[in-house]
């Protein structure tokens, strides 16, 4: 494990402390002394050497502290800005809802109308356990149940003791633009199957998505596949979802094949414990 330049600099100065009181107890102990002089110009010398090294130690020590301090802030600020795209992708989410309400209510499609709200009020989660931790299952578990409803098949398999690095704001965020992006594209009578679990090999976090999709793929100027049905909230969940896998030093790949008409996500994430 990499050691602090401080812890370095307190055990450098153990060692000068423990040097000049074996040098004392040795002059101490002689049958003849060293001249007066010279042992003087040693004790100053040691002297001096601690002093500079507990002044150096000091000034590592707060500049360690500060680091770590701004870390603290940048972290905070991150988890809030995170928080802030969740709740974002929550009113977008909303937002879609009202304005279908809305348009049959203006095309005087009452009866659709009350059928949507209604289904909307008696909206139910699974109960089933999908994995060891508690914000993912509340996530698979709403998804099982839209899924459900829009007879889309959804295949969950995530094993054991995997995961750990990630928060649940990250959490939170990658497997839910995951899955809604998923969702979106799989239609009706689709399929979305997910899979998480590690590598023996690598010892990496592997998070395997597909999904169905048989409407026409495009892309945007840079190339990349558009997943939105809204221009203005293209890219945003895919945003969020790269730059968690960053964080974490990963990978994040996605392809579609034409000929299956399915739509693959892999997410790689190494061990931060190795």
């Amino acid at each position: 494990m990499k050691r602090k330049a401080s812890e370095i600099l307190f055990f450098m100065q153990g060692i000068v402390i423990f040097f000049l009181i074996g040098f004392l107890i040795f002059i101490n102990n002689m049958e003849q002394a060293l001249p007066y002089v010279w042992t003087r110009v040693i004790v100053i010398v040691l002297v001096l050497i601690i002093i500079g090294l507990l002044c150096i130690y000091n000034y590592v020590y707060k500049k360690e502290q500060r680091v770590k301090q701004e870390q603290v802030r940048l972290q905070e600020v991150l988890m809030v800005r995170e928080e802030n795209q969740a709740c974002h992708a929550v009113i977008h989410d909303t937002r879609h809802f009202l304005y279908t309400v809305q348009s049959l209510l203006e095309h005087e499609d009452i009866e659709e109308a009350k059928k949507l709200l209604q289904d909307c009020v008696d909206a139910k989660l699974t109960k089933k356990r999908f994995c060891n931790r508690a914000v993912l299952n509340v996530i698979l578990q709403y998804y099982q149940s839209v899924c459900d409803k829009a007879g889309i098949s959804l295949a969950v398999d995530i094993r054991e003791a995997v995961l750990s690095d990630l928060n649940d704001t990250e959490m939170t965020v990658l497997f839910g633009n995951l899955l809604e992006n998923a969702y979106e594209a799989a239609g009706n009578q689709g399929f979305i199957e997910l899979r998480v679990d590690v590598n023996e090999h690598s010892g990496m976090t592997v998070i395997e998505e597909k999904n169905s999709y048989l409407g026409e793929i495009k892309k945007d100027k840079a190339g990349k596949l558009i997943t939105s049905k809204n221009k203005e909230e293209h890219g945003i969940g895919m945003q969020s979802i790269e730059k968690i896998v960053r964080r974490h030093e990963g990978v994040y790949i996605y392809d579609f094949d034409k000929n299956t008409h399915i739509f693959r996500s892999k997410i790689a994430l190494p061990d931060r414990k190795c």
